[in-house]
């Protein structure tokens, strides 16, 4: 198998923008420990639920890139949900006092216009903004907490730990930490947490599997610092890449994919239509480009050129006639048969630098056409 070499990924925000989003405080960043993070309800409000913020915008270049996996639970969108409903309420009513001013004024200056309309339908519509951006434009993987189980929940809270410990009843919180917590340990994988909620920390901290982090901007720092992998996670690339067990590594990876391809055939069988595609081990050249590193994983989009054999259903026309009149075939019998083609797969994958082996895989890609 062919390897090119890789390339780091262009375009990557400076860090210089991650020191401007808040003057109060110095961001000290360190490379990516996990690609998994979730963000507290509290960093939604401190953005006052905007898509456009910059700190968003540049976490959703991040998840584009493959460099960070966004979570959600259920119970963080119906808090920002309800946080969204009581900030709309607070200005509606402020609203209702500027306009029994506006209302006396306008006797006297009938240029002043009539105050907007905020009400129930400006929250839903709020809420639909930052959920789509969530779970739309960022792709989050939504978990739900509050089918976890209570009985773990209230162990920690009569054994006052975290984020029992200090006596608070953070019962919303618990539930989700423990939800993440769970499916960490079920994946082996870590998770980011981020947020300044002293209870939710202090639990993120006692766990093998959840990393505390105060704020967005040291997670965007240490994502900005991972996106500019140096001379050697292109030779620890290579080295992967090139191992002799990276092959069959490669395979199982695409073969646990193949269900997920869409293949259209447009070759020159009557009425062809693909009815399963297999991978027949043949992977014929790739290349890829490094999109980040951390201390164990190494993050490589790549393109492979890969053999698959479609089954492919026709109508076998040869003892059939045409009638012109209806412009129809009659008399042909339907038949299958396979079609072996090469596909350019675009997969996303993240290798264990102590092993080789692929921990995660992705496709990129799922259209195809053969013929």
């Amino acid at each position: 198998m062919h390897r090119i070499a890789g390339i780091a990924s262009t375009e990557i925000e400076p860090r210089a923008d991650f020191a401007n989003m808040s003057t109060k405080q110095k961001v000290e960043a360190a490379p990516l420990e996990t690609r998994h993070v979730f963000l507290d309800t509290e960093v939604y409000n401190k953005l006052k639920h905007n898509a456009a913020n910059r700190a968003l915008s540049i976490l959703a270049k991040h998840i584009d890139e493959h460099r960070l996996v966004l979570h959600v639970t259920d119970i963080t969108l119906l808090e920002i949900k309800r946080q969204l409903a009581e900030e709309v309420e607070q200005t509606r009513a402020a609203l209702g006092r500027i306009d029994k001013d506006l209302t006396r004024w306008r006797h006297s200056d009938g240029g002043i216009t009539p105050i907007p309309v905020v009400g129930d339908q400006t929250a839903e519509h709020l809420f639909g903004s930052i959920d789509d951006f969530i779970r739309g434009r960022c792709r989050a993987k939504l978990h739900d907490a509050m089918s976890h189980s209570a009985h773990d929940v209230f162990a920690d809270y009569f054994a006052r730990r975290p984020p029992f410990d200090k006596g608070e009843k953070e019962f919303p919180d618990s539930f989700m930490v423990k939800t993440l917590d769970t499916w960490c340990a079920s994946e082996g994988e870590r998770m980011y947490v981020v947020t300044k909620d002293g209870a939710m920390l202090r639990y993120a901290e006692a766990s093998p599997n959840l990393l505390p982090l105060a704020t967005i901007e040291d997670l965007l720092a240490s994502a900005s610092l991972s996106a500019e992998p140096d001379g050697d996670a292109e030779a620890i690339a290579d080295e992967l890449l090139n191992s002799p067990a990276f092959d069959h590594y490669l395979e199982s990876a695409i073969t646990s994919h193949v269900d997920d391809l869409v293949v259209d055939y447009s070759g020159d069988l009557p009425e062809g239509e693909v009815n399963s595609v297999r991978f027949d081990g043949a992977i014929q050249s790739m290349d890829y480009h490094i999109v980040a590193m951390s201390r164990t994983r190494l993050g490589l989009v790549i393109k492979v050129d890969t053999e698959i054999v479609a089954t492919v259903g026709y109508e076998d026309r040869d003892l059939a006639m045409y009638d012109r009149e209806d412009g129809v075939w009659l008399g042909g019998e339907w038949e299958s048969t396979e079609v072996a083609n090469s596909i350019p797969l675009e997969m996303f994958v993240e290798l264990d630098v102590g092993t080789g082996g692929i921990v995660t895989s992705e496709l990129l890609r799922t259209e195809y056409s053969i013929y």
